[in-house]
C-alpha cells in the first residue's frame, strides 16, 4: 500500500466531508426518532426506548 502524501487544504476537506457525513448521519437519527418512534407511538416514545438520544423526547 503506498503511503499518500497530503496537503492542508486536502486534509481539511477530508475532515470537512467526514463532518458533513457525520452531520447527515445524525440528521436521519433524529428524524427517525420524531417520526417513526413518535407515529408508533406506546414504548416507541418512552425515553429508556431511545437510551442513545432520551433528550428528544424530555
Amino acid at each position: 500500500m503506498a503511503i499518500q502524501q497530503l496537503n492542508l487544504q486536502q486534509v481539511n476537506s477530508q475532515i470537512q466531508d467526514y463532518i458533513q457525513n457525520c452531520l447527515d448521519c445524525h440528521s436521519v437519527c433524529l428524524n427517525t426518532l420524531t417520526t417513526y418512534c413518535v407515529n408508533q407511538g406506546g414504548m416507541h416514545t418512552d425515553p429508556a426506548h431511545n437510551l442513545h438520544h432520551p433528550q428528544s423526547f424530555a
